[in-house]
């Protein structure tokens, strides 16, 4: 029954599972879709993360489990990679196993991160608009003060005026 609820468990979750040990190799993979893999399981369980994924997210792979496997603090980190020709962004966490392995929980990210860009292209515009509207009410607050001015000069002529035709 555990083993059972354990897999109803992983099966229901989005996310892949590594489990990957001290010196940085698969041991075990359990994904709903084989398709988001980067490659079938059978093709990297037993191979390196330097063997399996670009430098740059094997690397710090490599700096975070050493780190899980010694303090038992789960670690994360982001990164983006090219799966099928689409740019696919990507968290893993690892959490401690045992004193030898750690779980590697990996969830896609893409939809957040594009809705994030999106916020942030919008607040940009928005910014920009602001900008820009600013500027235009700078020069009509402008334009309404020399038109002040000329009608406060224009009030002292006719009051003037108004003066010395009643002198």
């Amino acid at each position: 029954r555990n083993a059972q609820y354990i897999k109803a468990i992983i099966d229901a979750m989005p996310d892949i599972l590594f489990v990957i040990d001290r010196d940085g190799y698969f041991v075990d993979c359990q994904a709903t879709r084989e398709s988001e893999l980067l490659m079938p399981r059978d093709q990297f369980i037993g191979k390196s993360l330097e063997q399996v994924l670009p430098p740059s997210i094997a690397e710090q792979g490599n700096k975070l489990i050493p780190i899980v496997l010694r303090t038992g603090i789960l670690q994360n980190f982001t990164y983006t990679i090219e799966v099928d020709g689409n740019t696919r962004h990507y968290e893993i966490r690892f959490s401690k196993i045992n004193n030898n392995e750690v779980v590697g929980i990996t969830r896609d990210i893409t939809e957040r991160k594009q809705v994030e860009e999106a916020l942030q292209e919008s607040h940009k515009n928005l910014e920009r608009k602001v900008e820009e509207r600013t500027q235009e009410l700078s020069a009509v607050n402008a334009e309404l003060r020399s038109l002040n001015e000329e009608i406060a000069a224009m009030n002292e002529d006719l009051t003037n005026t108004n003066e010395s035709l009643q002198a």
